[in-house]
């Protein structure tokens, strides 16, 4: 559940290639785990279709009994509805012991697994890293040789083999709303959307606020949940006398990011990506600024964007303060009607449909296409 808005939005595309799409959660829910596949139309989850639930202290004390229940259930859907192309995220350490329900899979559909990050992100803690290596190992030994593709969205350019199919994140345009170009008078507004981690480098903008001397007064809100990289900047902000600048808020659902936006100038993207070793933008953040109308800066390029789009800032690739003398200057640059060309490139531009056409193309011999 975590992963819906880019979930939903793949699979919208899906419907536009002609696809009757489905969606499969599982979610903690106080005393069970629920497993569920609702119906997808439109980008949107309509009606309950399956629901499974298991006691939550067995599931995690017993978690390998209780997985083979949930795909065994999963599987068993997927036979009796018909149902010709799975598409499964990353499963981390519950990869172990699952082959044979994949190889069951592949009996009546075609199978997808997607790496979200490749190569996959590092760790700073070793026992992180030593269960990734074996996770990677147990995957490529028992469960990629029977997939039909592997999508993996590249951090870095390198050589795939043949199975692995790259891809960039997709939005769902039509679920961002621009709003108004606000004035741009006293205060100068910033705005970031993140489960924020410490590649965002979010440090950047508060050591770039501190150093600011012009005349506007400027402001960050940073909409994220709760977490070690939030509380540093919390201290950070503190330190440097700026809690009145720097504004922290509960993460927003997808319905109510353009609301938060209203007012602001910029969207701030990922700007420690070096910290993690990848020279490209994997995150659905730039295209969803794109798709909301708000100019942004960013320091690694997205394969998707053009580095000579004129809608967004790039920065250097280290932990130098923004200087916002420069990004003040460039943001007055832009033309009146920069929010309806940027939504409008999101539309055409950055959704999942590339995606799936090339899905389509090496996995099906039809008469689909994307309308």
């Amino acid at each position: 559940m975590n992963y819906q808005n880019k979930t939903l939005a793949q699979l919208h595309s899906f419907e536009r290639a002609g696809f009757l799409t489905y969606a499969g959660t599982m979610e903690r829910r106080q005393e069970y785990v629920v497993q569920t596949i609702f119906e997808v139309r439109q980008g949107r989850a309509g009606r309950e279709v399956a629901h499974w639930e298991y006691d939550a202290a067995l599931f995690k004390t017993r978690s390998r009994i209780y997985l083979s229940d949930v795909f065994k259930h999963f599987n068993g859907w997927i036979t009796e509805n018909k149902i010709e192309l799975v598409y499964i995220r990353r499963l981390l350490q519950r990869i172990f012991f699952s082959d044979k329900f994949f190889r069951a899979m592949k009996n009546s559909a075609k199978v997808i697994y997607e790496l979200p990050t490749y190569p996959l992100d590092p760790s700073d803690r070793l026992s992180d890293r030593f269960n990734e290596r074996v996770e990677m190992m147990y995957f490529k030994l028992f469960v990629e040789p029977g997939l039909d593709l592997v999508a993996v969205c590249l951090q870095k350019d390198c050589v795939l083999p043949e199975k692995y199919l790259p891809f960039s994140n997709g939005i769902d345009a039509q679920r961002y709303k621009p709003g108004k170009i606000p004035e741009l008078k006293e205060e100068f507004r910033c705005i970031a959307f993140a489960h924020v981690r410490y590649w965002h480098g979010y440090e950047r903008v508060i050591e770039g606020i501190k150093k600011y001397q012009g005349p506007y007064t400027l402001r960050f809100d940073i909409y994220s949940n709760e977490n070690n990289t939030t509380e540093e900047l919390k201290k950070a902000a503190a330190e440097y006398g700026l809690m009145d600048n720097i504004v922290l808020h509960e993460a927003v659902p997808l319905e109510e990011m353009s609301g938060a936006a209203a007012g602001c100038h910029i969207g701030i993207g990922g700007l420690a990506y070096h910290k993690r070793g990848a020279a490209l933008d994997t995150s659905l953040k730039s295209k969803e600024y794109a798709a909301l109308g708000l100019p942004f800066i960013y320091e690694v390029p997205d394969m998707s964007i053009n580095e000579n789009w004129p809608y967004h800032f790039r920065i250097p690739q280290d932990d130098t303060p923004i200087d916002f003398e420069k990004v003040i200057l460039w943001y007055k640059s832009l033309p009146p009607d920069y929010k309806v060309k940027m939504h409008e490139f999101a539309a055409a531009y950055l959704q999942y449909d590339t995606e799936v056409r090339d899905i389509k193309n090496r996995l099906f011999k039809s008469d689909r296409s994307i309308n």
